[in-house]
């Protein structure tokens, strides 16, 4: 998510360089303080039901990411 409301052509050409994969929210400023994001980057778990069921701050690497998302899976969080 772009919480900096940069333009969508700048952002554009970063997601393009940095050959991103995920979706990239442009002009996300009023999602981030809806959601409290205060720090990038910023993951949110969501299940099926469309609830936040946990969040991740900051870069543990992808490994936290992986760890996380098997505690969800096998429900233990």
């Amino acid at each position: 998510m772009n919480f900096w409301d940069e333009p969508t052509p700048v952002l554009k050409r970063y997601v393009k360089k940095q050959k991103l994969k995920q979706r990239v929210l442009t002009q996300g400023s009023g999602v981030a303080e809806k959601y409290n994001v205060t720090m990038a980057p910023t993951g949110f778990w969501i299940d099926a039901k469309g609830v936040i069921v946990d969040t991740d701050i900051g870069w543990g690497g992808p490994g936290s990411l992986i760890e996380k998302t098997r505690e969800l899976v096998r429900g233990n969080k």
